[in-house]
C-alpha cells in the first residue's frame, strides 16, 4: 500500500480506502470485510472510517475529541438479506443527518446490541441513555446522533427493510427504540447465550455458517418483539448448548431443558415449532460434528471409531447407519474421497 505523503487529504483517503477494499475482497468470502484505524495516520482516521462506513454500513459523519485520533475497528459479514457487524471503538460520535439520508438512503432496519460500555442516542423525540446489555432498534432513514463517551463493544444486526416488514408487519420505526435487558426476565440470559454464535462468525471463528442468517433473524425477532418467552428465545440457546456439548454421550433432553431454564415439555413445543425434536437435533448435530472431524486433515491418523466417539456416539453400528442415512455413503468412503481430492 503506497500513499504519497504530500498528497491532498482526500486523495490520500481515496488511495488508502481503495487499497483496504482490495485487501478486504481478497479473503475467502468477498462478502466479509474488516477495517481498523490502528495503522492509519491520525489525521486520516476519521475520514477513512467514514468512507468505510459509507461503503459497508451507513453514510454518516463521525467526530472524536481524542487527541490520539479515532480508535475504532469493525468486521462485517453480509448474508443475503441480513448483515452482521461487530464494532469496538473508543470515544466518538456518529451523526446520521438528513443530508446523509438523502445522499444514501438505507434499505435496512438495524438492531444494535451494546455488549460493553455506555452510549447515548439523540433523536427528534429526545435523548436516551444506553447501557451494556441494552439494545437499540434504528431506522437509519431517520436522523439521529449516536455517541459513545468511552470504550464500547457492539454487535449490529442489519435486516433488509422488506424482510423486516414481512416478519413484523408494516410497523414504522419513526425514532430509535431502546430495549432494556432489565425489562424482560429472559432477555438477558438468552441474549448472552446467543451472542457467542455471532461473535465467532464475525471474527472468523468456527460457527454454523449455514444457519447464521436464520440465527441472526431469530435474535432480531426475539429482541424487537420483546417476548422473552418466544420460540426464538429458547430455540437459539438450546441449539447452542447442544452444539457445545454434543461430544458428551450422555447429553439428554433433560440437560438441554435445564440449561435454558424451561421444562422438557415446554422445550419439546419450542422444537416442534421448527418441525423437529430435541433428540433429532442432537442426532443431526452429532452427525455434522463427525463429518467435520472426519474431513479434518489433522485427524487423518484417527480411526473412524475414534471420530465417532468424539461426536458423542457410543455404538459403531448406530453411527454407521446414521452416517449413511445422512450422506448416502459410509464414513470411510467420504474420508477416502476427501483424501483423494486433497492429493490431486
Amino acid at each position: 500500500m503506497t500513499v504519497t505523503p504530500n498528497a491532498p487529504p482526500l486523495e490520500r483517503v481515496a488511495g488508502l480506502f481503495k487499497s483496504q477494499v482490495c485487501e478486504d475482497q481478497m479473503g475467502t468470502n468477498a462478502d466479509t470485510a474488516s477495517f481498523s484505524t490502528a495503522n492509519v495516520p491520525a489525521d486520516l482516521r476519521v475520514p477513512l472510517w467514514e468512507e468505510h462506513n459509507r461503503h459497508w454500513l451507513l453514510n454518516l459523519r463521525c467526530r472524536t475529541l481524542s487527541e490520539d485520533g479515532l480508535q475504532a475497528a469493525f468486521r462485517s459479514m453480509r448474508l443475503g438479506q441480513v448483515q452482521l457487524t461487530e464494532l469496538v471503538a473508543r470515544d466518538h460520535v456518529v451523526e446520521r443527518a438528513p443530508e446523509h439520508i438523502r445522499a444514501a438512503p438505507s434499505g435496512t432496519i438495524n438492531l444494535c446490541i451494546l455488549l460493553a460500555g455506555e452510549a447515548f442516542v439523540y433523536h427528534r423525540g429526545g435523548t436516551s441513555l444506553v447501557s451494556a446489555g441494552d439494545a437499540v432498534v434504528f431506522n437509519p432513514n431517520t436522523p439521529h446522533v449516536y455517541g459513545f463517551p468511552g470504550r464500547f463493544h457492539e454487535l449490529v444486526v442489519h435486516v433488509n427493510h422488506d424482510l423486516y416488514t414481512e416478519r413484523h408487519g408494516s410497523v414504522e420505526i419513526s425514532e430509535p427504540q431502546i430495549i432494556r435487558s432489565s425489562d424482560h426476565s429472559a432477555f438477558g440470559a438468552h441474549l448472552q447465550a446467543t451472542v457467542g454464535i455471532f461473535r465467532k462468525a464475525v471474527t472468523g471463528g468456527p460457527a454454523p455458517s449455514e444457519f447464521l442468517d436464520e440465527t441472526a433473524l431469530d435474535l432480531f425477532d426475539l429482541v424487537t418483539r420483546g417476548d422473552g418467552h418466544s420460540s426464538a428465545g429458547y430455540w437459539l440457546p438450546a441449539k447452542e448448548y447442544i452444539r457445545r456439548n454434543v461430544h458428551d454421550p450422555a447429553l439428554s433432553v433433560q440437560q438441554v431443558a435445564s440449561a435454558v431454564g424451561i421444562s422438557e415439555r415446554h422445550l419439546a413445543r419450542v422444537f416442534a415449532t421448527h418441525a423437529t425434536s430435541v433428540a433429532q437435533t442432537i442426532s443431526d448435530e452429532r452427525i455434522r460434528r463427525a463429518r467435520d472431524l472426519l474431513l479434518d486433515p489433522g485427524r487423518e491418523s484417527q480411526t473412524i471409531g475414534e471420530i465417532a466417539a468424539l461426536a458423542g456416539f457410543t455404538s459403531p453400528s448406530h453411527f454407521a447407519r446414521a452416517f449413511r442415512r445422512a450422506y448416502g455413503c459410509s464414513a470411510r468412503e467420504m474420508r477416502r474421497s476427501a483424501t483423494t481430492d486433497r492429493s490431486t
